[in-house]
């Protein structure tokens, strides 16, 4: 890990070897987040579509989909009557 100083104005410097390995060049934009006592930065998706793609599959890993929505169309029609 290398060091980064945080200047007056409370700004720092990402390290040379930190940008090469992500690609950040001037001018492009960093999203930032804190948690826990930790600082996370990320370059800024070009498409929030493409970035958020696949988030939260995992919740239908072990599900049966087919037989998840004959149940949801069933409770449907169960309420109606």
């Amino acid at each position: 890990m290398e060091v980064a100083k945080v200047s007056t104005r409370y700004q720092i410097v990402i390290p040379r070897e930190a940008r090469r390995l992500l690609g950040i060049k001037e001018g492009d934009e960093l999203l930032v987040g804190a948690k826990e006592g930790v600082i996370e930065m990320i370059k800024r998706p070009e498409s929030y579509a493409e970035f958020t793609r696949g988030l939260g599959s995992y919740v239908w890993e072990d599900v049966d989909v087919d037989q998840y929505v004959r149940g949801e169309r069933e409770s449907w029609e169960q309420s109606e009557t």
